[in-house]
């Protein structure tokens, strides 16, 4: 089902009514929530509710509007629990909400973070990213993953944010997987679309799947910390 979470501003609907929430949202291309099609259904037939948006980086605030306008729609369908999850430059907000959380207003929003773009600008706050200082004391967790054949966005990147997340006392994690770019959602490139489609190789399905595994981690309720 697509909706709108703001004017003109579509949002695909996979799953039923759930305990957890997963917004997912795509990378710089604008308005391509459709690359995210195998991804969000593969967690959505875990029995979690999935909200994928479009948004456009391209705009003049980087996507700000779009992206806290998302939040808010999936935090007014109800008082399931909020993990959001993003590829790419979506990723890369996605780790700046978990992280600005209280900063905007919200509780703590776990986050996926998949293949992550941590070395340019968060479309969130129009910083760099290497500019934040998470709080050792911020709840909530930041899982990265991120393909050892990604030549879009460099590995070191994901593997650099980790350690410094762990350094401030996140609770953080970084998962490699045998798997490029587009795979890590599912994907492959086709140059002749100047688009990412559903790929069929056995590759990229089993890594889909690790990556739907992590994802559904993720909306378990967080241990208290002793």
């Amino acid at each position: 089902m697509t909706v709108e979470y703001a004017p003109g501003r579509p949002i695909d609907i996979y799953g039923p009514a759930a305990a957890t929430t997963v917004l997912l949202w795509h990378g710089s291309g604008p308005n391509e929530r459709d690359v995210l099609a195998p991804l969000a259904t593969a967690v959505a037939d875990r029995g979690v509710l999935v909200l994928v948006p479009d948004w456009d980086s391209t705009k003049p605030d980087g996507g700000h509007a779009d992206l806290l306008r998302s939040v808010k729609f999936a935090r007014e369908r109800g008082d399931s629990r909020l993990v959001v999850a993003g590829w790419s430059l979506g990723g890369t907000a996605a780790a700046s909400l978990a992280i600005n959380a209280r900063k905007l207003g919200l509780d703590s929003v776990p986050a996926v973070c998949l293949a992550g773009a941590f070395l340019t600008t968060d479309p969130l706050s129009g910083q760099p990213f290497t500019s934040f200082e998470p709080s050792p004391r911020a709840p909530g967790s930041i899982r990265l993953v991120h393909g050892t054949r990604d030549d879009i966005v460099d590995i070191a990147g994901s593997r650099a944010f980790a350690a410094a997340l762990q350094s401030a006392g996140w609770e953080a994690d970084l998962t490699e997987l045998d798997t490029d770019h587009a795979g890590i959602v599912g994907a492959e490139f086709v140059a002749e679309r100047s688009r990412c489609v559903p790929s069929q190789d056995t590759q990229v399905i089993a890594a889909l799947e690790q990556v739907v595994d992590l994802i559904v981690q993720s909306t378990s309720p967080p241990r208290p910390r002793l």
